[in-house]
């Protein structure tokens, strides 16, 4: 694991270590996704695959059970 401190700007910026950049392949315009977790925040970089697969699977639980969301979504449409 590599670990280090960073310092939050003015303007909420903040600077990736050169050597954390270098080991992920990242460069100037690499896209990243910005997560909170509890108190954490996570990044992760998205690569050159497309958003929609890095974004993939976030929003799991979101409506709980989706087969028993989208009966009840339906029921409540009633007989239109």
């Amino acid at each position: 694991m590599i670990e280090t401190t960073a310092v939050l700007s003015s303007k909420r910026q903040l600077t990736l270590p050169a050597h954390m950049a270098r080991a992920l392949q990242l460069g100037p315009g690499s896209r990243l996704i910005v997560r909170l977790e509890d108190d954490r925040i996570v990044l992760l970089p998205i690569g050159s695959g497309r958003l929609t697969d890095a974004l993939a699977g976030v929003l799991e639980g979101a409506y709980g059970d989706v087969e028993t969301y989208i009966r009840e979504e339906r029921a409540s449409w009633g007989d239109a």
